[in-house]
């Protein structure tokens, strides 16, 4: 595959988790839900506004030169040993919606493996001299898989709830 056309591929898949973020925030009722479905809106909002000067920048040059871009989302590791740490509480029957709050995080999962899937498959086929744009993108994704997978086991009654644990086994 050539350069051009993964990022054009790429560009296509950010869009549509960035409308999958955008469309969850509206659908949701909860508050602290809507805040977390806007920062990954804005997250993916940010690599489509990249992939975007990438591609007109490949367009023009035939290269692309790599910057920084900063996420929003920790990566997985740090994530996961967070969500050991949290001690705020949340009262999960005073939230209505958990059935379509559950829908729209397993939307929002789904949509966040296929783009690290098509992330993996460009760092594995691409020459290595085109590899370091998708593989900053590949950790990246990684981490907003982990973080939609720790509020969807929170749904789920796995511990938590959009950051807030439901009980906790440390005396307080």
């Amino acid at each position: 595959m050539m350069v051009e056309m993964a990022i054009a591929l790429v560009l296509e898949l950010e869009q549509k988790i960035h409308m999958v973020y955008l469309t969850a925030a509206q659908q949701t009722t909860n508050d602290v839900g809507r805040k977390f479905f806007r920062i990954l809106a804005e997250e993916e909002e940010s690599h489509v506004k990249y992939f975007e000067r990438k591609l007109t920048e490949w367009k023009t040059s035939g290269t692309v030169v790599d910057e920084t871009l900063r996420s929003l989302v920790p990566p997985a590791a740090v994530i996961t040993a967070q969500v050991a740490h949290m001690t705020k509480q949340l009262d999960l029957a005073s939230c209505p919606d958990l059935g379509q709050d559950l829908a729209l995080l397993e939307r929002a999962l789904a949509a966040e493996k296929e783009t690290a899937a098509f992330y993996q498959r460009l760092v594995n086929e691409l020459p290595s001299s085109d590899r370091g744009l998708f593989e900053r993108f590949l950790k990246i994704e990684h981490g907003h898989v982990a973080i939609v997978q720790a509020e969807l086991d929170a749904l789920n009654r796995a511990g938590y709830w959009f950051d807030f644990p439901e009980f906790t086994l440390e005396a307080e």
